[in-house]
């Protein structure tokens, strides 16, 4: 992307109605939440008592149950407990409901025991079930994670592999380059073949078999940008940042979208420093929207409507800006206590929003909206300033300080946590884990990092690197949020040479990754 690479700015339906979410207020709630009330009224209850409450007879299983509009299901039976019918318990239908559940609905007025109204036949089974099926019981931050960088470094992808470089724009001839400009992200297929891309605003894949070898079919975009002059369209220059699938055909795409003002319009271009490039940060906007593809990631659409807009600050273009928006994103992650889609972005501070690492998450990045952590929920969406709904525009709080760009989160079986790796401004990428995405751990390096526009010869750096990603081959998951006991760091690395940074050669390398309880 322009931002690492150049500036250092380290890289359908209209929707109508937000879906039920977690009301967050939870035992050991940290200094924002507190504010909150710890009672909720019934009609709270009646929301959020809906959302994905599961019973199963295995504990720490999570089977969603979707919401319903019907009072009536079938019992379900928890460690051999048979509990009360559990569906959108309406206050109206109260009265009709088992007496079990009217009488645990009108005495236990705190949340936590709200979702605990389970007629369980032993204090223990509520609390295994408390334990086992809210995604964020605590707020406790996990101690330093025992992580390390084992090597040696492997080419995986080598820079002569890339050879599509075209000039592809009519308005500005912008080159296309083809070097890898995003972190590398995969998806294995519904044939078993494994899809790689690190994006330019070409994005052109590769394929493997194995994981292993990498190779081009040709040189066809799989996404290709639009180069749109219009900043409301966020269609100007896009890569590819965050793929899902869970059936290797339906595939969503997370993109990075840049609008370069200097490129279209005379008063932008005029503030250009003499030297300056079209992408430098003048005139710029940067946002997160939305593709789709139906066809094994082969091509993609954007999603119609305002799910296009996966997350924008709440302010249009203008030719006075220098650069504002949110960007760079992480890939994207499956939170399996939940059961939501998560991924982690930059806000670059702009009033209204705060700089930082914003955290968003949706329940289906195809046909619902994701919403921002605002401190206390997710309840924000962050969509187009260009809308009409005025309501589906805002700022979220960043979850990491604006002194790390977070590239990667996975889901790790070995620890139970999230584990992510970032870049700090200190010239070295660390990795920090969580239980629930929000509450980080102090960061540990590494190693030293220097990011390319850093680089400078004689003072012993090592090759520029940058673009993070946790993959695991042998992971199940088809896009490969979940690692195990095998994780690797791929990454982008550019060669250097007589004191010289090589731009345009840049290789996909990968070190291994050590993980200790």
């Amino acid at each position: 992307m322009h931002g690492d690479r150049r500036g250092n700015v380290a890289p359908g339906q209209r929707h109508e109605a937000r879906q039920p979410e977690y009301v967050t207020t939870r035992i050991g709630r940290s200094t924002t939440q507190r504010k909150r009330s710890q009672w909720v009224s019934k009609r709270e209850l009646d929301v959020n008592i809906t959302k994905q409450i599961t019973f199963t007879t295995q504990i720490g299983t999570h089977l969603p149950i979707e919401p319903t509009d019907t009072t009536t299901s079938p019992s379900v039976v928890y460690n051999d407990v048979q509990c009360p019918h559990l569906v959108r318990p309406s206050i109206e239908s109260l009265s009709a409901r088992p007496k079990t559940l009217e009488k645990n609905l009108s005495n236990f007025r705190n949340l936590q025991l709200a979702y605990s109204i389970c007629a369980a036949r032993s204090i223990l089974g509520m609390l295994i079930f408390l334990g086992s099926t809210l995604p964020c019981l605590s707020n406790d931050v996990p101690p330093p994670p025992k992580i390390r960088l084992v090597g040696p470094d492997e080419v995986v992808i080598p820079a002569e592999a890339f050879t599509c470089s075209r000039r592809e724009s009519p308005t500005n001839g912008a080159l296309a380059l083809d070097v890898p400009d995003a972190p590398p992200r995969m998806i294995k297929r519904e044939n078993g073949e494994i899809e790689l891309i690190a994006a330019h605003h070409n994005n052109i894949p590769f394929y493997s078999n194995d994981g292993r070898a990498f190779s081009r079919k040709d040189c066809r975009s799989i996404l290709p940008s639009k180069q749109d002059f219009n900043p409301s369209h966020f269609a100007d220059q896009d890569w590819i940042t965050g793929l899902v699938t869970t059936n290797g055909k339906d595939v969503y795409a997370l993109v990075h979208d840049e609008f370069h003002g200097p490129a279209y319009l005379s008063e932008c271009a005029a503030r250009l420093k003499p030297g300056q490039p079209y992408w430098a940060p003048i005139c710029l906007s940067v946002n997160m929207v939305s593709f789709a593809s139906h066809d094994g990631g082969n091509t993609f659409s954007p999603l119609s409507g305002e799910l296009h807009t996966a997350a924008s600050v709440p302010t249009t273009f203008s030719t006075s800006i220098d650069s504002i928006g949110i960007r760079d994103s992480s890939n994207v992650v499956s939170n399996p206590a939940d059961g939501y889609y998560y991924f982690m972005a930059r806000a670059m501070p702009f009033s209204p929003q705060t700089g930082g690492t914003c955290l968003f998450r949706t329940p289906n990045p195809f046909t619902q909206p994701w919403l921002a952590w605002d401190g206390d929920s997710f309840k924000t969406r962050m969509g187009s300033p260009y809308s009409d709904d005025k309501e589906h525009t805002g700022t979220c709080l960043p979850v990491i300080d604006n002194s790390y760009y977070v590239a990667t989160i996975s889901y790790n079986t070995k620890i139970r946590k999230f584990i992510a790796i970032a870049r700090s401004n200190k010239r070295v990428i660390v990795a920090m884990v969580s239980a629930d995405l929000i509450h980080w751990s102090t960061p540990v390096t590494l190693r030293t990092s220097v990011a390319d526009n850093w680089w400078r010869p004689g003072q012993g750096d090592p090759d520029p690197d940058s673009f993070y990603s946790i993959i695991d081959l042998t992971s199940e998951s088809r896009f490969y949020d979940v690692s195990g006991d095998t994780p690797y760091l791929y990454y982008v690395r550019w060669r250097t040479t007589s004191g010289k940074v090589l731009n345009h050669q840049r290789d996909i390398v990968r070190t291994a990754i050590e993980i200790a309880h």
